[in-house]
């Protein structure tokens, strides 16, 4: 019997691992909740109307055409049975496995502010900038409808979230928001675990580096720039 893979998830992480398997005479199982591979970088373009959704997405079984050692099921997974090494789908099949690999990547996060998701929604499916898309194009043209410029105007205000950047060692985490292109963080965000029992292992540096909060809880640190990181306009 040959060795049996499962890969769960197509995305980037997933397709690379299944590809780097190739020739191995594996037989291999790839699992996602969606029967497309997405660009994820591209994902604005779509929500600013740039792209269409079939520019950016790829069906699974289309990348896959070639390999014979690679079946593709469209399902989700809902449970992991370790001592039987198997993985349960949603619709009670039990898939066994050899070797598993689990790339389902990663959703957005608001840093403990989960209210924010209401009015500043998440962008990594095609859902969420169809949605996007959905929400510019209505302002838009109840614009155009509108006699009142107060209405106008908040139907044409938008709030773009610039350029940042992560970076995550063994020691430490942090988040940089950028102002355009500027060389600089505007704010950074960091923890470190290690300095929990003392200062607090929460800090937000300014934008040239000054510390403008400690502290043990990540809401009150954020607090100083809680208004310039979220405005709300309501039409």
């Amino acid at each position: 019997m040959k060795h049996r893979v499962v890969v769960v998830g197509a995305g980037f992480a997933g397709l690379q691992f299944v590809q780097g398997l190739k020739g191995a005479g594996c037989d291999i199982t790839l699992i996602d909740q969606r029967n497309h591979h997405l660009f994820q970088p591209l994902l604005y373009q779509v929500a600013t109307t740039l792209l269409a959704t079939s520019e950016i997405a790829w069906p699974i079984r289309r990348v896959m055409r070639s390999r014979e050692d690679v079946t593709t099921l469209l399902a989700t997974v809902t449970g992991i049975d370790r001592i039987a090494r198997e993985v349960i789908l949603d619709d009670g099949t039990h898939v066994p496995f050899d070797t598993l690999a689990i790339a389902t990547g990663a959703r957005h996060a608001y840093f403990g502010n989960d209210h924010w998701e209401a009015d500043a929604p998440g962008l990594k499916t095609l859902e969420d900038a169809t949605t996007i898309r959905r929400r510019l194009l209505l302002a838009f043209e109840r614009a155009e409808l509108t006699h009142d410029e107060a209405e106008r105007e908040a139907q044409l205000t938008f709030a773009v979230w610039r350029d940042y950047a992560m970076s995550f060692t063994r020691d430490f985490a942090s988040f940089a928001a950028f102002r355009r292109t500027a060389e600089h963080p505007q704010m950074r965000v960091e923890k470190r675990p290690s300095l929990r029992g003392r200062q607090g292992m929460w800090a937000l540096f300014g934008e040239h580096g000054q510390v403008l909060k400690r502290g043990h809880e990540l809401a009150g640190v954020l607090a100083p720039v809680e208004r310039r990181l979220l405005k709300v306009v309501s039409g």
